[in-house]
């Protein structure tokens, strides 16, 4: 009889201990799926925060937004010719925002600054305008839009877009096409147009003498002496031909030859040789025409 008494109060804990956690379960299953809905909601709301990019509002201010969300790599260059710090769409465009920045002939520059209409033959300057364009153009088919990498003013008042390419890629005819048709409509509302084309090959001379005439232009502590002009011209005339020998004329370490390159002391091939003791130098007399490069670029 005791077993039997035990055996029954032994499947009635068992069945209430199942009953029990039935509610429990339950209840922790409502109350789970209660609090995932609203972790989901908080995560939503935090990713469209984290993914857009407000700290880079001022610095991407072409049309075509280029680094808003995190999602996208953010390539910066600063230059007083562009009011700043600017956001660009690729390193290959920062290369040339900084040559652009140097470039003696350039007034100023903007990047993503307008778009094309290719089939009103219009110009659009702001995002609503392209907005309504591509509403209006719904249903279309063949390119609409061309957004130019950088509008140029240059010094004789005379205004340029420019296309940016690397060598190793230049685009297919259908790209090609979309360039002529986007040339013709710049032309009429008096923009020049060319595609810059620059070196794809890391160790070319372009790629590390930009970055150090960007920095040596900014360093307007350093510019050069009216006695270092003088300096450079006695020993040309005495027979310096490479950087090393200025170098050693002047008793100044390689290390300047990037500054005496950037305010027009020395002249150096930037496009042909890298800026180091081997590089045939000569003097510049104050000029900056060695400076100018996207003419040298440009295909």
């Amino acid at each position: 009889m005791t077993n039997i008494l035990v055996l029954e109060s032994a499947a009635l804990f068992k069945q209430r201990r199942i009953t029990c956690l039935g509610h429990f379960l339950k209840k922790r299953r409502r109350y789970t799926s209660q609090t995932l809905f609203k972790n989901w909601r908080e995560v939503m709301v935090m990713a469209s925060k984290y993914t857009n990019r407000p700290g880079l509002s001022r610095a991407d201010t072409g049309i075509r937004k280029v680094a808003s969300t995190f999602g996208k790599a953010a390539f910066l260059t600063h230059a007083q010719k562009a009011d700043g710090m600017r956001a660009v769409e690729s390193d290959t465009e920062r290369f040339v925002a900084n040559i652009l920045g140097f470039e003696p002939s350039v007034r100023s520059f903007a990047p993503q600054p307008f778009t094309v209409d290719l089939i009103a033959g219009t110009i659009l300057h702001t995002p609503e305008q392209r907005a309504a364009a591509r509403a209006k153009h719904d249903g279309i088919t063949g390119p609409k839009f061309y957004t130019p990498d950088f509008a140029l003013s240059m010094s004789d008042g005379t205004r340029e877009a420019i296309e940016v390419k690397l060598d190793a890629y230049l685009g297919d005819s259908g790209y090609d096409e979309r360039l002529s048709t986007a040339s013709q409509i710049l032309w009429s509302h008096g923009y020049k147009f060319s595609k810059v084309v620059f070196p794809n090959y890391w160790q070319h001379p372009l790629r590390v003498n930009v970055p150090l005439i960007h920095q040596a232009r900014m360093r307007n502590d350093l510019c050069p002496s009216e006695a270092t002009f003088e300096l450079i011209e006695q020993m040309f005339k005495a027979g310096a031909q490479t950087a090393s020998d200025y170098c050693a004329g002047m008793s100044i370490a390689p290390r300047m030859l990037p500054v005496l390159v950037a305010f027009g002391a020395l002249e150096i091939d930037i496009v042909n040789f890298q800026i180091r003791g081997d590089a045939p130098a000569k003097p510049a007399y104050g000029g900056l025409d060695h400076l100018e490069v996207v003419r040298r670029l440009t295909r």
